[in-house]
């Protein structure tokens, strides 16, 4: 998986998929969730690279149920990557409600990324209550 991440940042989403599509059999072989939750966050993410929208968002989106199903967590960054998705798709309603939706529960996952978008307030973990 990180030959995968390597390929993408260096400019070839399609060796990304490569290693990625590689990857996810072997997980499954394993019966990881995690490891299938991540090779098709990274499927996705070289997919959307390619402009291939609608298999990318399916993968996003399989990639969440398997986080929720499992507890695995980083549920908050792969909603972040399929609004993202949307901002690419122009459908800006949609990349809206799943930004917010990143937003909301970054506090609870500690994701920094995420945090960092967050009011003062919310990034400390302070609700503003008495």
């Amino acid at each position: 998986m990180r030959l995968g991440g390597v390929e993408f940042f260096s400019g070839s989403p399609e060796g990304m998929l490569k290693w990625s599509q590689q990857a996810l059999p072997i997980f499954e072989r394993l019966a990881d969730p995690e490891g299938i939750a991540r090779s098709f966050h990274y499927i996705a993410d070289g997919l959307r690279e390619v402009g291939q929208f609608e298999r990318s968002a399916e993968l996003y989106k399989r990639s969440i149920e398997i986080r929720r199903e499992h507890e695995l967590g980083s549920v908050s960054a792969a909603i972040h990557s399929l609004g993202d998705l949307c901002l690419d798709k122009g459908d800006l309603p949609a990349a809206e409600r799943y930004h917010h939706e990143a937003l909301a529960l970054a506090p609870d996952e500690d994701d920094v990324r995420l945090k960092g978008l967050l009011p003062g307030r919310a990034r400390r973990g302070d609700s503003g209550g008495p």
